[in-house]
């Protein structure tokens, strides 16, 4: 599954709850946070387990912004797995977004069965791995969202997760 992660270099803080999304006033307008995205209480929910912000990233490049997240579960046992990252990004336009929505979404539907969200963003779609782990990718107007998720405990995490993808997508 090609789910388009970068490398992600940078910490910040962690809030337990998602507080109002404030629209940049022009793309890499720096006021974008965790919390802003998925809260810590998310990842908790979505992992069922004990989870911590891992990494976070802002990145701003000519015609793009991208913000980018990771949380683990936290460390107790052999069982305590657990793994999301997030990536959220800012098109100039929405025909680049919607190329590259259309770009990946054709790439995994070549290797794993692709299903179609409804009511979430413009056009969204889930696919699972082979190990049944989930990728969402969810295009609204120029912003692109991306949601994977590793170890995912059962199919109450799969709809917590999106349930909080609905959310962010909402809010942005």
């Amino acid at each position: 599954i090609i789910n388009c992660q970068l490398s992600i270099v940078n910490c910040n803080a962690q809030s337990s709850t998602t507080a109002a999304y404030k629209a940049p006033k022009q793309m890499g307008d720096s006021t974008y946070r965790s919390n802003l995205f998925i809260s810590l209480t998310d990842a908790n929910n979505i992992l069922e387990k004990p989870a911590m912000l891992r990494d976070s990233t802002f990145k701003n490049s000519t015609g793009m912004i991208r913000y980018t997240l990771n949380y683990i579960a936290v460390f107790k046992d052999t069982t305590s797995k657990g793994r999301i990252f997030f990536t959220y990004e800012q098109y100039k336009t929405e025909p680049e977004a919607k190329s590259i929505f259309e770009s990946i979404k054709t790439e995994n539907a070549k290797s794993a069965a692709v299903k179609d969200l409804t009511d979430t963003g413009d056009e969204a779609f889930l696919v699972k791995d082979t190990l049944n782990y989930p990728f969402v990718m969810i295009r609204k107007q120029n912003k692109v969202f991306k949601f994977k998720v590793y170890y995912l405990s059962d199919d109450k995490s799969l709809n917590e997760l999106l349930k909080v993808a609905k959310r962010v997508v909402t809010a942005h």
